[in-house]
């Protein structure tokens, strides 16, 4: 009776075992082409991301600045998968922060520390330590010369012009190249200011 035990406890241990096996292989065979297509897709995204940063890098060398600021959000939108959009408070707190280095080690280096996401992360830093609220973004918009008293939000074209030593931290500038208020709203510029700082740029 024992042997008849261990005999059928061997049979339906083999019987689980093919079936986890057989079920385990249906499933990646189902599975297969969505893993294919989800692998190009990354490998392309990651390729094309690269020239875009090979690009942003040429801008900054030669001192092209417009292009080198509208290149950087087109990366920015790329990676958040916002191409045909701009930038949302969604986007923005979960921006990469690997993404955000990358492209601030550019800015600093080819501007000898002059602009940068660190750079502003400082500026706006130092406001909130020394009680510059509740208008932060304001206060902070105004010193790096994206806000002035008199007119509002500076329009994208005037900040390369008729600025000459250009503000500190000025570039990048925070939002749609197209429109004069970053992100599309004064709020989501202390969400990126977060996210730097959570980021620790």
């Amino acid at each position: 009776m024992q042997k008849f035990n261990r005999a059928l406890i061997s049979l339906i241990s083999v019987f689980l075992v093919t079936t986890v096996i057989n079920d385990s292989q249906a499933s990646f065979h189902h599975n297969f082409p969505e893993i294919i297509i989800n692998s190009t897709k990354t490998s392309l995204l990651a390729h094309s991301t690269a020239e875009l940063y090979q690009q942003l890098e040429k801008f900054l060398s030669q001192q092209k600045l417009k292009k080198a600021d509208r290149k950087t959000y087109e990366i920015m939108l790329k990676l958040a998968k916002r191409e045909d959009k701009s930038l949302d408070i969604d986007s923005i707190e979960n921006f990469p922060c690997s993404e955000l280095r990358s492209i601030d080690k550019l800015w600093v280096k080819y501007s000898d520390g002059k602009y940068g996401f660190s750079v502003q992360k400082e500026i706006y830093q130092n406001m909130i330590d020394n009680d510059a609220l509740p208008e932060v973004w304001k206060t902070f918009s105004k010193e790096v010369g994206w806000w002035r008293e008199n007119i509002g939000w500076v329009d994208y074209q005037d900040l390369f012009a008729g600025m000459s030593p250009r503000r500190k931290g000025i570039f990048p500038r925070w939002g749609d190249r197209d429109y004069g208020v970053g992100f599309g709203g004064a709020s989501l510029i202390s969400y990126f200011a977060q996210r730097l700082l959570s980021c620790e740029i």
